[in-house]
């Protein structure tokens, strides 16, 4: 191992995200250490793509390179989160501005029968017996 070169490993066979193809191949994530000495990438179908490790890390044991990992994944994770939720917002919003469409058309249907309603209710008791 040179001192020099960072440790790479990959992760080639790229897969799409389930649900949102068209959004998956510009969807990626990297999250980086806090001393900067290992990163990771993850592609568009969720998988870590690539982790680097800084060979004067791994002086420290596996526990300090563990840690270190966990943190850049954990970063990495997020920001592929935040990627995947923007990539989603017009998607989501034109699902809410259908249900909200849908809400409305079944409000005024309902206000409708509800007018109906009453009116029937007016005529019943216009037409009853009046009770002194």
């Amino acid at each position: 191992m040179n001192d020099r070169r960072p440790t790479e490993a990959s992760h080639s066979g790229r897969r799409d995200f389930p649900g949102r193809r068209e959004s998956a191949p510009s969807l990626s994530g990297h999250g980086v250490s806090e001393d900067k000495s290992v990163s990771v990438a993850i592609g568009g179908d969720g998988l870590v793509e690539r982790i680097t490790i800084d060979p004067r890390v791994l002086r420290g044991g596996s526990e300090a390179v563990a840690e270190l990992a966990r943190d850049a994944m954990r970063r990495a994770q997020e920001d592929w989160f935040r990627h995947f939720a923007q990539a989603e917002a017009p998607a989501r919003a034109e699902e809410a501005r259908k249900v909200q469409e849908r809400l409305r058309q079944r409000l005024d249907e309902l206000e409708v029968k509800y007018e109906q309603r009453l009116r029937e209710l007016q005529g019943t008791f216009n037409r009853s017996p009046k009770h002194d």
